[in-house]
């Protein structure tokens, strides 16, 4: 598991311990079309991971900035009336 969403933010479990990371307040619906969202939180990940002294958290948090960023485009393409790169064709 990569991570777990809680309530204030997101938890990052290693073999070691979990790290809770807040994220400022609840995500609303509205906000997940919205690209600049997902890299802000992308650009989030990236500054904390150079904080964190386990380097199993720190390799997830790359993974998760990495996984922000592809929800980033995905939100682009909808916004621009494209498909999601991952969409089957119709």
């Amino acid at each position: 598991m990569a991570g777990a969403f809680l309530a204030n933010g997101l938890a990052v479990r290693c073999r070691s311990s979990v790290v809770s990371i807040p994220l400022e307040g609840q995500m609303p619906g509205s906000v997940t079309g919205d690209p600049q969202y997902w890299r802000d939180r992308a650009a989030k990940m990236r500054a904390l991971a150079p904080t964190m002294k386990d380097p199993e958290v720190i390799i997830q948090m790359a993974h998760l900035a990495a996984d922000y960023e592809n929800l980033a485009e995905r939100a682009a393409r909808r916004s621009n009336g494209l498909p999601a790169l991952d969409s089957p064709p119709s």
